[in-house]
């Protein structure tokens, strides 16, 4: 068995490259999982990051982390899976292969803490209680990991307009409709359904 000073010599990359192989490992030994690959879709158009796994993960998260409140903003209300996507499509490629990865730790992650299912498939107080084990982990990158995918998901909600008025938020000083960058519009024009 593998000493804490044996993980600890392990650089953040090799310690997720190792747990996605591990989970890897146990999805072709009988339970296949969803497949990572390729692009998924949202409401009829495509993504160009997130696969649909990846968006069963995101989603399943932010239902254990978002508030649930009657009045609140829902998660496709704000839109936040196409925010996820729309951001890891703009980030250095090392950046984006990082988050992807931290995405299938936390999926398959229950598996390796006895649960019989993958996160996206838990009830939500199973999920809660993962997300709170990672919060707490004696291992920094699963702490990390943890904290990262929950401060974006509450990032990317709040950011949205439709959370304002919850929040006693009046909008940004200016009142100026945003614009839009170039690479904005590509995205937009990429994912326009067919």
């Amino acid at each position: 068995m593998m000493g804490d000073s044996a993980i600890r010599g392990l650089s953040r990359r090799q310690l997720l490259v190792g747990l996605v192989t591990c989970a890897g490992a146990l999805a072709a030994c009988g339970r296949r999982g969803p497949s990572a690959r390729g692009r998924g879709s949202l409401d009829g158009a495509p993504m160009l990051v997130l696969s649909d796994a990846h968006a069963a993960t995101l989603t399943a998260l932010a239902e254990v982390v978002l508030p649930n409140e009657p009045g609140t903003p829902s998660i496709a209300g704000t839109g936040l899976i196409r925010r996820f996507d729309e951001e890891f499509y703009f980030v250095e490629e090392s950046v984006r292969q990082d988050m992807l990865m931290a995405l299938a730790v936390l999926e398959w992650q229950p598996l390796a803490a006895g649960h019989l299912h993958r996160f996206s498939r838990l009830d939500a107080a199973a999920r809660s209680a993962v997300v709170e084990r990672l919060l707490n982990s004696r291992f920094e990158v699963l702490r990390a990991i943890a904290t990262s995918l929950r401060v974006a998901v509450l990032f990317f909600y709040y950011a949205h307009p439709a959370t304002w008025p919850v929040t006693g938020f009046d909008g940004p000083f200016s009142h100026l409709a945003p614009q839009l960058s170039e690479q904005r519009l590509r995205y937009r024009q990429l994912t326009a359904r067919q």
